[in-house]
Order: C-alpha cells, then structure tokens, then sequence
C-alpha cells in the first residue's frame, strides 16, 4: 500500500509563497484574482477532505499521493497530448488554443534578482496560474460528487462531476481567447485537453501532476509564442 500524505503538495505551496508575495508587492497584473482565488478553493478542498475523509474523495480521484519517477512519464504524455489535440483540433501548431495569461513585465525579486519578462511569465504559470486553477477543477470535481451520488448512479455522478467543471474552465477559457466563429472548436480542444489535465491526476493520483501539466502545457505555449516566433 502507497504511503499516505501531502508533502509534495506541502513543500511546493511553502516555496510558492514567495514569488506569489513578490508578483503581489510588485502589483503583477492578475496576481490578486489568481492569489485569492488559491486561497478559496485551498480552503475548501481543505475543508473538503477533513469533512468526508478519504474514503469518500477517493471513489472520484485520490489527489494527495506523492510524485513518482512514473509520475513524471505520465505529464509528459500529458502536456504532449494536451498540445497535439488542441493544435489537430483548429489546425494550427504554434498559437495557443488554450487561453495562457502572460504580461511580458520584467520584475525585481528580493532586491536584487531580476527576472525578464518571459522568466516572470513562466513563474506565474508554475506558482499561480496551474495551482490555482487546479485547486478550482479539484474542488468543484469533489463537491459536484459528493452532491449528486446520492441522486445519480455512481457512473453518472463521476461522470458530471469530472465533466461539468472542466467544462465551465473550458468556457472561461475560450472566452478569454476567442469569440468568433471558431469557438466551437476552440472550445472542444479546451475540454479534451481539461480531460488530459484531470486523466494524469488520476493516474498518478497526485494533484502535484495535474499542476505541473497545466504550468508545462502554459510554458511551451509561452516559448513557442514568445521564443520560437519573436
């Protein structure tokens, strides 16, 4: 039996925190809404998980295992699966089919560590960005489950409650990106890759893997558009 526990999840908020405080200080654009945004819905799967214990949580997703070497295999696939089928769904390689928030501002960091626009971009994904919206989808994944199995089947419960959140971070998403005549396509590869994301937390049974997917898939994005095409 796997060792419980939540280190991982533990070591990488303690270390987040500061660069989350310096973005804030520095009144990095989005920083408020993505830090406060962390907060709730830490809080609430927090919450979550003291009130309905694991026995309950894991019949949808177990998320609180630490990474493994086969971890890291798993968001690779991810991250890869998650840009070809964004990129074969609205034909197009570079640009990004799946809203990435970046700024380009160079940034001070403890008074003497400066960091260029693209570097802040990458850390804001990786510290704020993943985490936070990954807390969200989590948190709603959970709650939608534990409202609708005394209703549903177990199969359509798990089925809503995986689906219904992505689905609405899908929306966000495409909004943000586009409002033309593609949105039906950019919002069905949102979805799937939204599916890649919640499939690689649930086979590595590590919220930590579903995070790193989301901040590598944001990252590539941001050197493919920033890097490769500049």
């Amino acid at each position: 039996m796997a060792e419980k526990g939540i280190r991982d999840l533990i070591l990488f908020f303690v270390f987040a925190g500061v660069p989350i405080v310096s973005f804030w200080l520095q009144n990095y654009p989005d920083t408020p809404f993505y830090a406060s945004m962390l907060v709730i819905f830490l809080v609430m799967l927090i919450w979550l998980r003291q009130y309905y214990g694991e026995h309950e949580y894991a019949k949808l997703v177990d998320y609180d295992e630490n990474l493994h070497a086969e971890s890291f295999l798993w968001i690779g696939i991810a991250i890869f699966g998650t840009y070809v089928v964004a990129s074969l769904v609205v034909s197009q390689l570079i640009k990004s089919v799946i809203w990435v928030p970046t700024h380009g501002l160079d940034m001070t960091y403890l008074g003497s560590l400066q960091l260029s626009g693209f570097w802040n971009d990458i850390l804001f994904q990786l510290v704020l960005v993943a985490p936070s919206e990954e807390l969200c989808k989590l948190s709603l994944h959970l709650a939608f489950y534990m409202k609708l199995k005394a209703s549903f089947s177990n199969g359509v419960a798990r089925a809503l409650s995986i689906g219904l959140p992505i689905f609405f971070w899908s929306m966000l998403h495409v909004y943000r990106a586009y409002t033309g005549t593609m949105m039906p396509q950019l919002l069905l590869a949102a979805f799937i890759g939204g599916l890649i994301i919640f499939a690689a937390m649930y086979k590595t049974r590590s919220l930590m893997a579903a995070i790193l997917t989301h901040a590598g898939y944001n990252c590539l994005i941001i050197y493919l558009t920033q890097v490769l095409v500049a």
